[in-house]
């Protein structure tokens, strides 16, 4: 059966052939150009009658018409495909009616195929027409608006205008008519008009300053003379002293003769005589400056320790000296020879760490200095001599009196080196005498640095004042310094030593003022340096706390300060934070003892919701960090000392910058 319908299928696709065959198509040559012409217009006329149909039609219904066409083309192939089979009886003509309706079919749902594709097509380029003007007006829109802010930034500009001589500070105008002469003041004519009015008080101002300009060089020169005349007292004062104490000293047993009360220069004298060589160089050196015409009552002097400690030191030294000197004598007493045998028994049996403690032994009597500052802040030195070491070592601690009534000991945190680095390279880490290495060696110690905790530290500029010279202090010493007699070597010293000192206890009270206002928030700024900010920042401070070397070390992006040495374990650390919405800038700020001289060195992070960016890795940062380490310090040079409020003003503000900065790339690149 399926043999005879494939042959009839054959059979009838001939026919159908040959029936096509019979009626050939036939053009004449004169038609055939207006038939091509006819083609093309009816093809016209087609397309335009197909987008018209497709823009007119309902999408709903179209679908609803496609799978009625589909069933009924399912139908019309079951019935075909039945009759090929031999199910049905095989009637050529219903055949072929079927095959003219499945065709018919096909051209259907190909036609309703077609107007879909292109209904579809016409929405496709309404949509992207449509678009295209959206984002036109968009455009237009943010141009409007980057122009509206530009306008508005401005006015605002000038709005805040101002004139260089609307800083001045000039006098009242009722004061102005008063002082200043009618050739100046000119009434007639500045009553009326303002603006002259204005120019003849900026004249005025200008014949005042001159006026004072030649006053100050008058009072300079005036000052020169008498600087002059205090450094000739002091020559003669110095002349002078030795003369007095000699004449005291013979004058002793008339004093002792008429009973005179001198017990308490007895005391001192007791302890004067028993300072060692250092000490007693200092004291007297400190003394005479005390009571030079430029010192005053904030420099106070005084002698401290065991002075019964002291005498059998001396006693000590004296027997060590003796039988050094009986070594060499062979009639040497019998009680001196065991003694000494004794000690050295006693010497040999000592274990290393008595011997470091015998290395590191203390002279009993101590110097101090007090120097006072503003009547509540002080900064009290203490000078050790180590007998075995033969160096002098310091110890220093500050007071500042608070507002309560109580007494802080400490102004920057860490007042052992408040007095580091008071001269160029000058840390009181190592000892300055090139002996000590060989002890140092002899009993295992490592360094002296391992032991400033306990010793003090020997600063170059307390071997000066003391009257000690080394080999190396001549590449280390400043300017006038001469290997000279040991008082010559402390009096070129001392007054160098003692203003420098001072000037160490005022920046580091500015500094501690300026500590504690930055911990409760209070950022105050001087009017004159209110230009250089904008008048409100979005970002705010949240908090400034002091931390260790440690917690410093511990964040990563601070190695690159590190390595480079810009920042040391000698400076103090502390931790500022910033903070917009939910963004978080850290600053962690390392200031060096000898501050406002060198600026403080800011290391930064920016915490993005969780994405942290820092100088290591990042540009804008690193170029934030140039701006506020390097160009700060020198736009701030004249506000010194609260440079580092400035400094976190200019932090807030660069903060600002790079968060709106992103914002806005961010919309850009949306947009694009």
């Amino acid at each position: 059966m399926n043999g005879s319908s494939r042959q009839h299928g054959r059979s009838s696709s001939s026919v159908r052939d040959a029936k096509l065959e019979e009626k050939p198509v036939v053009h004449d040559d004169e038609d055939e150009k207006p038939l091509l012409d006819n083609k093309k217009d009816i093809f016209e006329k087609i397309t335009a009658y197909e987008y018209e149909e497709a823009r007119n039609m309902d999408p709903a219904k179209a679908v609803e018409l496609y799978h009625t066409i589909l069933e009924k083309f399912e139908e019309n192939a079951v019935e075909v495909l039945a009759m090929k089979h031999g199910f049905e009886s095989n009637d050529p003509n219903r055949m072929l009616l079927l095959r003219m309706e499945g065709l018919n079919y096909l051209t259907s749902l190909r036609t309703i195929n077609r107007l879909l594709k292109i209904r579809l097509k016409i929405v496709r380029d309404e949509e992207e027409t449509t678009r295209k003007d959206v984002d036109s007006e968009q455009y237009l829109l943010q141009n409007l608006l980057y122009e509206d802010a530009n306008i508005q930034s401005q006015v605002a500009a000038a709005q805040d205008y101002k004139r260089m001589d609307e800083k001045i500070d000039l006098i009242p105008v009722d004061q102005f008519y008063k002082d200043a002469p009618p050739n100046v003041a000119k009434a007639e004519v500045t009553k009326i008009d303002p603006h002259h009015l204005r120019i003849a008080r900026l004249e005025y101002e200008f014949l005042q300053r001159q006026h004072l300009t030649n006053e100050c060089a008058r009072l300079e020169s005036e000052k020169g003379i008498t600087i002059k005349k205090i450094k000739d007292k002091q020559v003669q004062i110095d002349g002078v002293r030795p003369l007095f104490k000699e004449v005291l000293k013979a004058t002793l047993p008339l004093q002792n003769f008429f009973g005179l009360d001198i017990s308490t220069k007895k005391i001192a004298n007791d302890f004067e005589r028993h300072l060692p060589s250092p000490l007693y160089i200092l004291f007297v050196q400190s003394e005479a400056y005390q009571k030079s015409a430029e010192a005053n009552h904030n420099f106070i002097i005084r002698i401290g320790g065991d002075v019964e400690a002291a005498k059998e030191l001396v006693v000590a030294q004296e027997e060590i000296q003796d039988e050094s000197d009986s070594e060499r004598n062979l009639d040497a007493d019998a009680e001196i020879s065991e003694r000494r045998i004794l000690r050295k028994r006693s010497s040999i049996g000592m274990s290393l760490d008595d011997n470091r403690k015998r290395t590191f032994q203390k002279h009993p009597l101590w110097i101090e200095w007090i120097v006072k500052w503003k009547g509540t802040e002080s900064l009290t030195i203490q000078f050790y001599y180590l007998i075995k070491l033969q160096i002098v070592t310091v110890k220093s601690r500050v007071h500042r009196d608070a507002t309560d009534g109580t007494t802080s000991t400490s102004i920057s945190g860490n007042s052992d080196n408040v007095l580091m680095e008071l001269f160029p390279n000058d840390y009181g880490q190592e000892s300055p005498n090139p002996t000590n290495n060989f002890i140092f060696n002899k009993f295992g110690i490592s360094s002296l640095s391992t032991y400033l905790k306990e010793t003090g530290k020997p600063y170059v500029w307390a071997q000066k004042i003391c009257g000690l010279e080394f080999p190396e202090l001549g590449g280390i010493s400043g300017e006038g310094y001469e290997v000279n007699s040991k008082m010559v070597v402390s009096c070129k010293n001392i007054e160098g030593t003692l203003r420098q000192i001072r000037k160490r206890l005022v920046s580091q009270s500015k500094l501690w003022s300026q500590m504690k206002a930055l911990e409760t928030r209070n950022m105050q700024i001087p009017s004159t340096a209110k230009d250089f900010f904008p008048q409100k920042n979005s970002t705010t401070f949240v908090s400034w706390e002091a931390i260790d070397y440690e917690t410093y070390l511990a964040n990563k992006y601070t190695k690159q300060l590190i390595v480079s040495e810009g920042v040391s374990f000698k400076d103090m650390f502390y931790k500022a934070v910033l903070q917009r919405g939910r963004t978080k800038m850290t600053a962690l700020v390392s200031i060096k003892m000898d501050f406002p001289a060198v600026a403080p060195v800011f290391c930064i992070q920016l915490d993005m919701d969780g994405q942290l960016r820092n100088g290591t890795s990042d540009g804008p940062i690193r170029e934030i960090e140039r701006e506020i380490n390097v160009h700060a310090p020198e736009e701030f040079a004249e506000w010194s000392d609260i440079l580092i409020s400035l400094q976190l003003h200019k932090l807030m503000m660069c903060c600002d910058i790079i968060l709106e900065t992103d914002f806005i790339l961010g919309e850009a690149i949306g947009l694009s």
